[in-house]
């Protein structure tokens, strides 16, 4: 009979050093590409009580997006010693008996209710909605026939019940074990890369993703309060540059609309790459009067019609059709519900990151790179031209003389961030507005500019 081999992931040394010092209740808190993964599979065949043991094991994702991942990757390793396999239920029985179910809490919080395992792999249990109640109430009783092992693996998440798992290891409960691994101690990570991530995600966020803290709050200030103070201390430099004339830059029209009842207020700004050149702000006025007013500003201001953007949600979809009675017609709807891609929750939260980029002192200014001729071969008679050294952005200015320059930079300093899973999530407007006590109709205003002056 031929010898059935498998390729087991192989864990790195401080991987290797967790497995040598683990308990029967394992709490992993780690930071981004650390491994959780390759640590999870690796205790589930080669554990104590794992499937090359003979026992089956349980394996929890917070939703069925994320298992799907680890599904393929342990389906794969395991196909040479497979029995059979249930592509629907995420279940894998192998030569020897043991079988690997795979459960989503968001499909069912009592996932693995009535079962037995010999080990079970808890992925990103932080981000688990419902931990406590699903470790306490389902999954906790299946490990009671084999006196199975535990390990809750996960990137950290402030306020949830994986902070309190983790305590009960650090402060030496029986049979429990914690430990804290940053990103910069997966060995197969360049810590160069780790480094650029600070750029992309922020302070906060990079603490708590890569270098694995645990904040005692969900969410983090978008912007440092002196990034804001700063805004209206630089004015004089941001008005000498605009009379200089500004390399690519454009004056754009952003409207937030209210209900013009007062209750809700509608601002409407014009806004550059420099900051905001005019702003105003009224709740009194309706979807009439603020075609109105657009149409006044964009010839006063010199803006062009697709520079002009305003709030498609609520009734903001009734806003085209008095444009068009003044002449615009190529205005652009705004959806800060939309589709925010890879790096961000929505459209909102992409441009609350474009507008902390565009803010951010010391961020070098974007240089757009020298296009060659498809046929180009540099040679030593004529050699490329060196890159030019990267010089700081232009500063962010607001004037602090005007009305409504409090108001905004209070807004300003009130944004909040979170990471969802890999995204990057801006509080949303109603949440911000409880905090506030109001609206912060002016910031949405300059969110929505930043949709059309780019990052």
């Amino acid at each position: 009979m031929p010898t059935l081999t498998i390729e087991i992931p192989r864990p790195h040394t401080n991987q290797a050093r967790i497995v040598h010092e683990s308990s029967r209740f394992n709490v992993v808190n780690c930071g981004r590409r650390w491994g959780k993964t390759v640590m999870g599979i690796n205790r589930a065949i080669l554990g104590r009580k794992g499937l090359l043991a003979g026992f089956p094991v349980g394996w929890f994702a917070p939703e069925y997006k994320l298992l799907k991942q680890a599904w393929r990757d342990i389906r794969r390793i395991l196909d040479p010693i497979t029995a059979s396999k249930d592509e629907q239920d995420k279940r894998i029985e192998l030569i020897n008996g043991a079988a690997l179910e795979c459960w989503a809490f968001d499909r069912n919080p009592d996932s693995g209710r009535s079962r037995r395992y010999g080990t079970v792999i808890i992925d990103e249990a932080a981000h688990c909605e419902h931990l406590e109640e699903s470790w306490t109430r389902a999954v906790r009783p299946t490990l009671t026939d084999f006196q199975g092992d535990a390990w809750f693996i996960s990137s950290p998440n402030a306020g949830s019940y994986f902070s309190t798992l983790y305590k009960r290891g650090v402060n030496g409960d029986a049979g429990w074990k914690s430990w804290t691994q940053t990103s910069y101690d997966n060995p197969h990570i360049p810590a160069s890369e780790i480094d650029l991530a600070r750029e992309d995600i922020g302070d906060w966020a990079f603490e708590q993703e890569y270098l694995a803290v645990f904040h005692s709050e969900s969410t983090d200030g978008l912007l440092k309060p002196f990034w804001v103070d700063r805004m209206s201390q630089v004015i004089e430099a941001v008005n000498q540059l605009r009379t200089q004339g500004y390399p690519g830059n454009r004056r754009v029209i952003s409207a937030d609309l209210g209900e013009g009842t007062g209750r809700d207020r509608t601002v409407i700004g014009v806004v550059d790459k420099l900051g905001i050149i005019h702003c105003e702000a009224s709740g009194r006025v309706g979807i009439p009067e603020a075609a109105v007013r657009i149409d006044q500003l964009r010839r006063s201001h010199g803006v062009r019609q697709e520079h002009i953007t305003y709030d498609a949600g609520g009734r903001g979809k009734d806003l085209p059709r008095y444009l068009e009675q003044c002449g615009i017609t190529e205005a652009v709807p705004y959806h800060g519900s939309g589709k925010g891609g890879p790096r961000f929750t929505n459209k909102r939260s992409m441009m609350g990151w474009w507008l902390r980029q565009r803010l951010d002192p010391e961020r070098p200014e974007k240089v757009k790179p020298i296009e060659y001729p498809p046929d180009y071969k540099p040679s030593v008679f004529d050699p490329p031209p060196k890159p030019q050294p990267a010089k700081i952005q232009p500063p962010f200015g607001l004037p602090s003389d005007r009305p409504w320059w409090p108001s905004l930079a209070e807004e300003l300093k009130a944004l909040r961030y979170e990471m969802d899973g890999p995204k990057i999530k801006l509080e949303n407007k109603e949440d911000m507005a409880k905090r506030l006590g109001r609206s912060p109709d002016i910031v949405d205003m300059l969110l929505m500019a930043m949709s059309i002056l780019g990052e």
